[in-house]
């Protein structure tokens, strides 16, 4: 029997600016309230983040920002990644709720229902640290393929999707993506990594959905519990938007011009 409940959100296609908004609404709703949750969301139209730390000018080297490409920042670290016809998910809890793992565990813990769902496809999938290559394959990675962690998740041995995560004492905040599309049309700077088409040529975002909710609750031993976002959380998701991921000191230089706070 689960031990513990998470509310589960599906989100409609968003813009980034409004998915990073939600994001940040949820992570900041649970420092007040301590209700675990995971959120499936959808990108439209597709869109490049890029990390809380990350450099523009580095991105520039391989995405055309500067000339006028769309981007958000993120409010977790890690490397540029571009959201083209994905699945993400997020998930706001409490190191208890992981039994106080450490940071490189805690990343073990929350990917570990993504591994579960691609091998229930039948897929070859592993985390990175299992394979016989060396997982750091790039010494300073701008572009999130071109690295891959320990619990980074391959295919094959190819990396698909990625993961970043931010803590603040107690709390963790996760978020990744599975690519479900074949990026192989695209132009050659968005074309960047391997999606599930590419092994299974009829996947479907409701099966996908279907999957990856089994998992997470079989891996986390959870019920889920279905929900919208609360009324709050929608405002001070609008608030973040407008103020924060919609404005050019955050997305360009990662500045943040004053500090969130739940109702």
């Amino acid at each position: 029997m689960s031990s513990k409940k998470f509310r589960f959100i599906v989100s409609s296609p968003l813009s980034g600016d409004y998915n990073m908004a939600i994001d940040e609404a949820l992570y900041l709703t649970f420092l007040k309230k301590r209700e675990p949750v995971i959120r499936f969301y959808f990108w439209y139209p597709s869109v490049l983040s890029v990390g809380r730390f990350q450099k523009i000018s580095d991105i520039n080297k391989f995405f055309p920002i500067q000339e006028g490409g769309y981007f958000v920042r993120r409010l977790t670290g890690g490397n540029a990644l571009f959201h083209h016809e994905e699945i993400s998910y997020s998930i706001v809890c409490s190191q208890e709720h992981l039994g106080n793992l450490s940071v490189i565990d805690s990343y073990k813990k929350l990917t570990s229902f993504v591994l579960d769902f691609y091998n229930s496809l039948d897929l070859n999938a592993k985390w990175a640290c299992e394979c016989k290559d060396d997982y750091k394959s790039s010494e300073s990675p701008v572009l999130c393929y071109q690295g891959k962690e320990k619990y980074d998740i391959v295919i094959d041995g190819q990396k698909v999707g990625g993961n970043a995560q931010k803590r603040s004492h107690d709390v963790i905040f996760q978020h990744g993506s599975i690519p479900i599309k074949s990026r192989k049309n695209l132009s050659k700077e968005y074309e960047y990594g391997r999606s599930l088409q590419d092994w299974i040529e009829d996947i479907s975002y409701k099966s996908a959905l279907k999957g990856l909710a089994l998992s997470f609750s079989k891996e986390m031993n959870v019920d889920l519990d279905f929900c919208e976002p609360s009324k709050d959380e929608i405002r001070l998701a609008s608030y973040l938007r407008e103020k924060k991921y919609l404005s050019e000191s955050w997305n360009k230089d990662g500045i943040e011009q004053e500090t969130y706070l739940a109702s």
